[in-house]
């Protein structure tokens, strides 16, 4: 039995601990007290020691990977010698197109003892590449290591019941009723006697989730940011209640400000986000007392980086590079993933591991002016919505000087509210675009369950 004054047990809420774990509940339990150390090092200290766990991922990878054989040439592969740093920095970054170019090449021919068997790991394609990569037991054990993690940072009741609305990737979570569990799963089902769960595809209309959620009542939902806040505005203007809900996690989106706030307005919630990828695993999770992002530097290094290569300071906007430090069977090292994100200060709740501000999105998510700048579009959606109410919006730039609003809409709209709604787009981007507008009886989601408000098609 855990002794009162475990950081674990204090974590959780109605919780009766088994008197003798099993293996598997110990080996959870026993690197989950090393991750309770380690987040308080100084980020100095963390870095370190990631160089420390780089020196033989990159050795592996040069001896053992067909792909890495032929592009790595920056140090030598003596697992022993020590490197910097610098020495990394000069490692050649790995992009999503040579990812998938290299297909079987990036999967290793040998595994170091104990790491288990490799398996194939698809990405969606949301943004038309699809890779794929190979993971083993060591990636699926961290993974369930840092969702027990996140679970524990934000004090949850995992007696209660969880919803998931997300990509299923197939047919068996449909409506009306979705798929029903009796726990919530590993890892929380291990060490824990976990309230039930369930799922339905996030393609169900929304009147469809909105029913169900109301039948299920759950403590906890998760879902993609974009359906949140359209469920959010569904419950706001019906007499349908979620009694129950504490929580709104989300994933796989940019999250907005409006969105969190439109979900405490609504149902009195706060939303927690979580930033991971199928190629590494979790990369950030959302302070339990900021807004701030912490880096899961346990698992991943993440480097934010200007144009030139050179490393942002904090509060410069970069592109996103990772490393993952555990996978030896598809070695993912200075990974381009194609997300930009905002560099933060170190976090006043103390704990060393790096701060991200802001998750800021993909390339195709930033605006292009006539005079080459760039930046991150804000719509003033809010404003917008308040001219005219919509179900879904999608602005997609066509050309420099253009745009095109996509709209989901009750009602027809006017002449006199596309005026009021150019003006106010102008307006929010500071600059004259030439605004159409097209009406829709649905905007889809990418196959992977994705729903992007902005999306720009000049390079």
């Amino acid at each position: 039995m855990l002794p009162d004054n475990a950081p674990l047990q204090s974590s959780f809420r109605s919780i009766a601990w088994p008197t003798i774990p099993s293996p598997q509940a110990a080996a959870h339990l026993a690197m989950q007290y090393q991750l309770e150390q380690s987040q308080w090092l100084e980020e100095q200290d963390i870095r370190r020691r990631q160089l420390l766990q780089l020196r033989p991922l990159y050795s592996h990878a040069a001896q053992h990977v067909p792909f890495y054989q032929q592009h790595l040439n920056a140090l030598p592969c003596d697992q022993l010698a020590p490197i910097s740093w610098e020495q990394w920095q000069a490692i050649p970054l790995l992009t999503r197109n040579d990812l998938q170019q290299a297909g079987d090449s990036i999967v290793s021919t040998s595994l170091p003892p104990g790491h288990g068997k490799p398996f194939p790991t698809a990405t969606s394609g949301s943004t038309g590449k699809p890779v794929t990569v190979w993971h083993n037991d060591i990636i699926t054990f961290f993974w369930l290591a840092f969702t027990l993690r996140e679970h524990m940072w934000h004090q949850r009741d995992v007696a209660g019941k969880r919803a998931s609305i997300r990509y299923t990737g197939g047919n068996n979570a449909d409506p009306p009723s979705g798929l029903q569990f009796k726990s919530w799963g590993a890892p929380t089902a291990i060490l824990f006697k976990a309230g039930p769960s369930c799922i339905l595809d996030i393609k169900t209309p929304l009147d469809e989730q909105a029913a169900w959620l109301v039948r299920e009542q759950p403590d906890y939902l998760l879902t993609h940011p974009t359906n949140a806040h359209a469920l959010a505005h569904h419950f706001k203007q019906s007499s349908e209640r979620l009694h129950n809900l504490k929580e709104v996690r989300t994933l796989a989106e940019t999250l907005t400000a409006e969105t969190v706030a439109l979900c405490k307005e609504v149902w009195g919630v706060e939303v927690t986000d979580m930033y991971s990828t199928k190629e590494v695993g979790y990369i950030a999770l959302q302070c339990p007392e900021q807004r701030t992002y912490h880096v899961q530097a346990e698992n991943v290094l993440v480097e934010i980086l200007r144009e030139d290569g050179t490393p942002c300071r904090p509060g410069e906007v970069g592109k996103v590079v990772i490393t993952s430090l555990h996978n030896y069977a598809s070695p993912i090292i200075r990974y381009d993933i194609g997300d930009y994100a905002e560099v933060g200060t170190p976090c006043a709740c103390g704990r060393g591991l790096p701060v991200i501000n802001k998750i800021m999105g993909r390339v195709r998510n930033i605006l292009t002016l006539p005079s080459g700048i760039k930046h991150w579009p804000v719509f003033n959606y809010p404003g917008l919505e308040a001219v005219v109410p919509f179900r879904q919006i999608q602005v997609l730039q066509h050309t420099p000087d253009s745009l095109e609003v996509r709209l989901v809409v009750e009602k027809k709209v006017s002449h006199d509210q596309e005026k009021q709604m150019k003006t106010i787009i102008q307006d929010a981007l500071h600059f004259p675009f030439a605004v159409t507008f097209s009406y829709h009886d649905e905007i889809p989601r990418t196959r992977g369950g994705k729903f992007e408000e902005f999306i720009s098609f000049v390079s």
